[in-house]
C-alpha cells in the first residue's frame, strides 16, 4: 500500500497528464485502496492536462487521509484494518512528527487583532494555516489552541439549533467572516476555508482558524467557508455555519457601432448565471434593478448584440452575476455598470433659412427636419458678421461634444443658443420653423449672424450660418414732379446696399405689391447721383426707365442689404403719387385750315421752312393735348393777353380779362383749338401780346395740372446734334457772403462727378500732384460722407498770394475721353468777403479778365420780407451785401482795363430756389401763389437729360426769374440795373437748389444732394 509520505510526494511532484477524480473517494476513505503502482499508472496517460485545482485537491485529500490514518516511526499505519504489503518508504520521505504543544491557555478579548501562522499539522507534520496565538497589542497573547482536540465532527444539530449562514464581506486583501454565537456561550468555533469546496470536516481545509470569538479576519481569497462549533476540546462538534463568497463580473466589454451594440463578459464563477440589463433610451438604470430591464441572454453565453439602438441614443448596460448561497438563495453581485452612445454621423443643416420681420423687429427661423430620427438643431445667435473662428468651424465640419459648445472661449464666437420651442410648418411636414424670435443687437453692429448647429446624441456639428443685416426704417418720404422727371426723396435705411422700388395701384398693401418684380435702385449709384430715385424719359445711366405715368400709383420703397448673395429686407414704406393733368399748348396760324397744315413728321429741327404769305400773318390761335388720368373730368382754364416782351408771374401786366376755357374728356386725347366759353375762338396778335392760360380750381381735382409749352420739349437737342469739339472752360463764381456759393460749389463739382460723367461716359479728375484740386475732390467725398459744408473761402487778402489756400488760385479738373465738351475746366472760388467793395473785388481783376464764364449768385431769402415771412420754415442765414452793390463792382472791375463790352458770359443764378418754392406756398409771403407747375422755373430740362441745352428753356427761365426776383422789394436795384447792364456781351438769369432741400443752411440732409438745374449756367456756357 501507499503510505501517506509517498502520496504526498507523489501528489506534490505531478506534472504529467492525469485524470484522478474516480480515485479521490478512494483515497478520502481509505488510502490502504490504492497503491503506489496505481497512483503511478495514473500519470501515464498524456492526453490531458490536470488542473491546478485538481493537483490541489489530490493534496488536502492526501493530508486528511494521513490524519485519519496515522503511521508509525517505520513509516507504516497504525494497523486499524487488514492492509496490503507495500514497499516500505525511503529514509528521505519520513516524515517528522510533530512536536507536542502544551501551551496553558490565556483568554484575550474577542475583538483583538487576529494573526495567522503556518505551524506543522500536529499529527502528520503537513504544513497548513492555523492559529495557535500571537501577541497582540497589549502585550498578551491569545488564548493557544490544539487543533487535535477540534477535529471530531457531527454531520447533525441539535433539534433546538438551526443552521447559520456567515457574513462574508470581502474588504480589500482581506475577508471578515462574522456570525452569531447566539448562547454558545464559552464555546469554541472552529472555521475551515477552501478554494475546491464547501469542506465537511476539520481537517484538511486550505485555512483553518480557532477561536471563541464571532468575527475572523483573513488575508487572502477563498470561496467556501463552514463553521463548527466545539463546547469544549477533544469533543465532537458540530456544523453550525457556512458561507460562499459569491463571484462577480471580472470582464465588461461594451463596443458600440451605429445600429448595434455589442457586450462581452467574463465572470470569476462560472457556475453562476449573467443577468444584463438595459436603461431606457437617454436615461440611467435605476439603483434597484428589476425584471422590465433585464435582457434574454442565453446561460451558457458570455456576449450578446443589441440591435435595438439607433444613432444618437445613450444607454446604461449593466452586468450582475446571480450566484446561489448556501440556502439556496439567488442572490446578485454589484455587478459592472458601463453608459454608452450609440455613435452616427451627425447630419448637416438643409433648407437652413432666416427671415427677418422689420415690422416686429423679429426673424422667422426654418430648416428641414433631419432624416435621422434623434438628431437635433439647435440655432444660436450673435451680434455681427461671422467671426473668423465661426467661418473656420464650418470649414473644418469637426464634431465636438455638444457640451463643449456651452464653454466660453466658444461662446464668445458662436454666440448664445436660441431657446425657442420648435413646430412643423403648415403646408410642409418636413420643414421645422421657430416663429418670433427677437433680434437682438444691443451693441447696434447693424447685423445679426445666425449659426445652425447639429446634433446627435451627444455630438455636435457646426452646420449652417445665415446673417441677417438689420435695415433701418425708410424715412419720410417726398416725391417732387418736375415734369421732365419726378424724383423721390427719403432718407436712405442705415445698413441698406440698395433700394427696392414697387409701382403699385392705389390702395395696394406691400405684400400685393411685391408680387411684381422690383426696380432694384443701388444707393451708392444710382441713388447717390441723383439724390433719390428718379424716373424720366432720357436720364443718363439709368435705361429702361420713364417718367411716371399720368395716372395715379401707389410706390411702395424697402431698403435691402446684401449678404453672400443673400438679401436682407428691411420695413417697407409707401407714398401715393396722385397723377398729374399735362396740357401742352402750342400756336397755329389762326384762320389756317387742317388740310394745309404740315405734318409734324416732316418738319426737321435746325431747319427754316419756307413761309408762305399767310404763315406772316401776326394773328395766332391756342392750341391744346391733354393727357390726364381717366378720371379726370372736364378741365377748366382762363386764358389772357399780356403785353409782347414782358413776363409777371401774377396777372399786374394783363391786357385783357380773363376768358374763361373749358376742356372736355372727351376731347383729351385730341390736339384742340381752345374756344371760349361765349363758343368765340381765341385769337391775338403774336407781334403785340403773349398769353397766359391758367387752371381755375386745381385744388378740387387730385391730379396737379401741368401747362406745358411743348415747343420747349420739341426743341431739345440730342448729342450728336451738338459741336464736336472739346472746350477748356474757366469759371468764377462769385457772390455775396452767405449767397451760398460754397455750396453751390459742392454741388457743381457732384454734378461733374456723377450726372456729368454718366452723360458723357467720362470720369472727373484731379491733374496729376495739383494739391489744390485733389483736396477739393476730397473736401467733396467727405461732404457727400458726413453732409458737413467745407469752410468759407478766405479773402485774398488775408492769404499768400499763390498758396493752396489763394483763392486766386483756381481748381482745376480733367474730364477723360473724347466724348465730353469739356476737356478741362478751372473754377476760381472768390470769397464773399471780398465782393463787399470794388478795392477788394479788384484783387480779382486778372482772374475775372480770363474766365468765359462769371456766376454771381444771388440770395432771395435775404430780402427782409422773405426772411420775415419764413421764419422757422426756412433756413435763413445772416443777411450779406446786397446784390445790386455786388454787380456794380463787378462792372466796374472788369471796367479797368477799358473795354467797353466784356467778352465773359454773366449767369445770374438765384439761389436757395428751394427756399422760395416753401415760401411760394406760404400766405403772406412775397411769392405766395405764383409758381405754376409748367413754368420753367419748375421744371428742369436739363440736369438729368442726355440732351444737350435747351435754348427755348433757357429764354422762358430768363424771362421767369426776372419776374420772380422783381417781386422783391430789396431786389428792385438790382433788377434795374441787370436789365439796363451793358458791361456784358451776353447774361442771363437762373435758378437753382443745390441741395434740394432747405431743412438746413450749412448741412447737407440725409437723403443726399438733389441739385435742381445745377447744370445750365455750364451747359449756356458751352453752346457758345
Amino acid at each position: 500500500m501507499a503510505t501517506f509520505a509517498e502520496l504526498k510526494n507523489i501528489a506534490r511532484k505531478l506534472n504529467i497528464p492525469v485524470t484522478i477524480h474516480s480515485f479521490l473517494p478512494k483515497l478520502a476513505l481509505n488510502p490502504e485502496a490504492i497503491t503506489v503502482e496505481e497512483v503511478t499508472a495514473l500519470f501515464e496517460d498524456s492526453s490531458r492536462k490536470p488542473t491546478k485545482v485538481q493537483i490541489v485537491l489530490l493534496t488536502k485529500i492526501v493530508e486528511q487521509a494521513a490524519m485519519d490514518y496515522p503511521q508509525n516511526k517505520s513509516g507504516s499505519p497504525v494497523p486499524k484494518r487488514k492492509t496490503r504489503e507495500t514497499p516500505p518508504p525511503s529514509e528521505t520521505e519520513k516524515p517528522e512528527l510533530p512536536k507536542p504543544v502544551n501551551v496553558a491557555p490565556k483568554l484575550v478579548s474577542d475583538d483583538s487583532n487576529e494573526k495567522d501562522s503556518e505551524t506543522e499539522n500536529p499529527v502528520e507534520g503537513t504544513s497548513t494555516k492555523s492559529s495557535t496565538g500571537s501577541e497582540v497589542e497589549d502585550g498578551a497573547l491569545e488564548e493557544q489552541f490544539n487543533p487535535q482536540d477540534y477535529q471530531q465532527v457531527s454531520f447533525g444539530l441539535p433539534k433546538d439549533r438551526s443552521q447559520q449562514t456567515l457574513n462574508i464581506n470581502p474588504a480589500g486583501n482581506q475577508t471578515i467572516v462574522s456570525w452569531s454565537k447566539g448562547e454558545a456561550g464559552e464555546a469554541i468555533f472552529v472555521l475551515v476555508a477552501s478554494n475546491v469546496a464547501m469542506p465537511d470536516v476539520v481537517t484538511g481545509a486550505d485555512y483553518t482558524k480557532i477561536t471563541r470569538g464571532s468575527q475572523i479576519s483573513i488575508s487572502g481569497d477563498y470561496k467556501f467557508f463552514k463553521l463548527f462549533e466545539f463546547a469544549q476540546p477533544k469533543t465532537k462538534g458540530y456544523q453550525v455555519a457556512s458561507g460562499v463568497v459569491l463571484g462577480d463580473i471580472s470582464e465588461f466589454v461594451i463596443e458600440t457601432y451605429p445600429h448595434e451594440v455589442r457586450i462581452r463578459w467574463n465572470s470569476s464563477d462560472d457556475s453562476a448565471a449573467v443577468a444584463i440589463y438595459k436603461s431606457k433610451a437617454n436615461s440611467p438604470l435605476p439603483a434597484q434593478l428589476t425584471a422590465e430591464f433585464k435582457l434574454a441572454v442565453a446561460r451558457d453565453f458570455t456576449n450578446y448584440t443589441d440591435r435595438d439602438v439607433q444613432p444618437g441614443q445613450s444607454f446604461e448596460y449593466c452586468a450582475i452575476l446571480e450566484s446561489q448561497t448556501v440556502s439556496g438563495e439567488l442572490k446578485p453581485s454589484s455587478g459592472m455598470r458601463k453608459r454608452v452612445a450609440i455613435p452616427g454621423d451627425v447630419p448637416k443643416v438643409e433648407n437652413f433659412i432666416v427671415m427677418r420681420d422689420p415690422a416686429t423687429e423679429t426673424v422667422h427661423i426654418s430648416y428641414a427636419k433631419p432624416k435621422l430620427e434623434l438628431a437635433k438643431i439647435k440655432v444660436f445667435q450673435i451680434p455681427g458678421v461671422p467671426s473668423a473662428n465661426l467661418k473656420a468651424a464650418i470649414a473644418d465640419e469637426r464634431v465636438i461634444p455638444f457640451e463643449r459648445l456651452k464653454q466660453q472661449d466658444i461662446e464668445d464666437w458662436l454666440g448664445k443658443e436660441i431657446i425657442e420651442s420648435e413646430e412643423i410648418q403648415e403646408d410642409s411636414p418636413t420643414i421645422l420653423e421657430m416663429r418670433g424670435v427677437p433680434v437682438r443687437d444691443p451693441e447696434r453692429r447693424g447685423s445679426v449672424t445666425y449659426v445652425a448647429v447639429s446634433t446627435l446624441g451627444s455630438d455636435a456639428l457646426i452646420s449652417g450660418i445665415q446673417v441677417i443685416h438689420l435695415v433701418g426704417p425708410i424715412g419720410e418720404l417726398a416725391l417732387l414732379d418736375r415734369f421732365d422727371y419726378q424724383i423721390l426723396r427719403t432718407e436712405v435705411p442705415e445698413g441698406a446696399i440698395l433700394l427696392k422700388v414697387y409701382l403699385a395701384y392705389p390702395g395696394t398693401d406691400f405684400e400685393v405689391a411685391k408680387k411684381d418684380s422690383p426696380r432694384n435702385v443701388v444707393v451708392d449709384t444710382e441713388y447717390r447721383r441723383f439724390g433719390g430715385i428718379i424716373w424720366g424719359d432720357d436720364i443718363p445711366g439709368v435705361a429702361g426707365v420713364n417718367r411716371l405715368p399720368v395716372k395715379p400709383v401707389r410706390i411702395w420703397v424697402q431698403g435691402v442689404a446684401m449678404y453672400d448673395g443673400q438679401a436682407h429686407p428691411g420695413t417697407a414704406k409707401y407714398i401715393d403719387y396722385p397723377g398729374r393733368v399735362e396740357v401742352s399748348y402750342q400756336l397755329d396760324i389762326a384762320g389756317k385750315s387742317d388740310s394745309d397744315k404740315t405734318s409734324p413728321k416732316n418738319k426737321i429741327f435746325g431747319r427754316k421752312s419756307v413761309e408762305s404769305k399767310e404763315s406772316r400773318n401776326p394773328k395766332r390761335v391756342v392750341k391744346v393735348r391733354v393727357n390726364a388720368p381717366a378720371e379726370t373730368g372736364d378741365l377748366k382754364f382762363t386764358i389772357r393777353t399780356t403785353p409782347k416782351g414782358t413776363f409777371h408771374l401774377d396777372d399786374s401786366s394783363a391786357t385783357s380779362s380773363p376768358e374763361k376755357v373749358t376742356l372736355l374728356r372727351s376731347n383729351f386725347k385730341e390736339e384742340r383749338e381752345i374756344v371760349l366759353e361765349s363758343g368765340q375762338r381765341f385769337i391775338f396778335d403774336s407781334d403785340l401780346h403773349d398769353f397766359r392760360l391758367k387752371s381755375l380750381n386745381p385744388e378740387k381735382d387730385l391730379s396737379p395740372r401741368f401747362i406745358i409749352d411743348s415747343v420747349i420739349s420739341s426743341r431739345s437737342k440730342t448729342l450728336d446734334q451738338g459741336q464736336n469739339r472739346q472746350q477748356h472752360l474757366s469759371v468764377a463764381i462769385l457772390g455775396a457772403k452767405q449767397s451760398g456759393k460754397t455750396t453751390y460749389l459742392q454741388a457743381l463739382l457732384n454734378y461733374f462727378d456723377q450726372q456729368f460723367s454718366a452723360k458723357y461716359a467720362t470720369k472727373l479728375d484731379a491733374p496729376e500732384g495739383n494739391k489744390v484740386s485733389e483736396a477739393r475732390l476730397g473736401e467733396l467725398k467727405e461732404f457727400i460722407r458726413s453732409g458737413t459744408l467745407p469752410e468759407a473761402t478766405k479773402s485774398a487778402a488775408n492769404v499768400e498770394k499763390g498758396s493752396d489756400r489763394d483763392p486766386r488760385k483756381p481748381i482745376q479738373l480733367e474730364f477723360g475721353g473724347n466724348v465730353s465738351p469739356i476737356k478741362g475746366i478751372e473754377i476760381y472760388d472768390l470769397a464773399g468777403e471780398d465782393m463787399d467793395s470794388k478795392e477788394s473785388m479788384s484783387l480779382y481783376k486778372n482772374e475775372l479778365m480770363k474766365c468765359d464764364l462769371i456766376i454771381l449768385l444771388v440770395d432771395p431769402m435775404q430780402d427782409p420780407a422773405m426772411e420775415q415771412t419764413t421764419r422757422g420754415a426756412v433756413a435763413a442765414p445772416p443777411r450779406g451785401t446786397a446784390p445790386f452793390d455786388v454787380l456794380r463792382n463787378l462792372e466796374e472791375t472788369l471796367q479797368i482795363s477799358g473795354i467797353e463790352k466784356a467778352s465773359q458770359k454773366l449767369a445770374v443764378v438765384v439761389s436757395k430756389f428751394d427756399g422760395v418754392e416753401v415760401a411760394a406756398g406760404m400766405e403772406g409771403t412775397p411769392v405766395f401763389g405764383i409758381l405754376e407747375k409748367g413754368l420753367s422755373l419748375t421744371r428742369d430740362t436739363n440736369t438729368n437729360s442726355t440732351k444737350l441745352y435747351n435754348e427755348r428753356d433757357g429764354i422762358s427761365l430768363d424771362r421767369e426769374v426776372m419776374a420772380l426776383i422783381g417781386k422783391l422789394d430789396a431786389m428792385a436795384a438790382f433788377t434795374r440795373a441787370l436789365a439796363d447792364s451793358t458791361v456784358f456781351s451776353q447774361k442771363r438769369c437762373f435758378v437753382v437748389s443745390s441741395l434740394g432741400h432747405s431743412t438746413h443752411a450749412t448741412r447737407m440732409d440725409k437723403a443726399g444732394i438733389t441739385s435742381f438745374r445745377i447744370s445750365d449756367p455750364i451747359l449756356w456756357a458751352l453752346e457758345g
